[in-house]
């Protein structure tokens, strides 16, 4: 069960990081970092998650256990909406 609650866990630390940073970046006039900041959030993210899915997987061929197939199931989810979220933060100019 601690696979799903870290899932959402980086699900939401992701989202507070690329949305608190942009809203830092743009009161300072720094909107030229942000793509950077949250390629980078994104990419660590993602990498995490990829993790996460991969041990779930191996855990889900093994023993099939609910639990398991939540947290599998949830970072996919997870790695959907981080890319969802970040791709309006790089590709649209975040100060305007």
């Amino acid at each position: 069960m601690g696979a799903v609650i870290l899932t959402i866990a980086l699900w939401a630390a992701h989202f507070t990081v690329t949305y608190g940073f942009t809203a830092f970046a743009c009161a300072r006039q720094m909107g030229a970092v942000v793509p950077w900041v949250v390629g980078a959030a994104s990419a660590a993210a993602l990498l995490a998650l990829a993790a996460i899915a991969a041990v779930a997987g191996i855990r889900v061929s093994r023993t099939a256990l609910f639990a398991d197939y939540l947290a599998l199931g949830l970072s996919g989810l997870a790695m959907l909406a981080v890319i969802w979220e970040s791709s309006s933060l790089i590709w649209v100019p975040a100060c305007g």
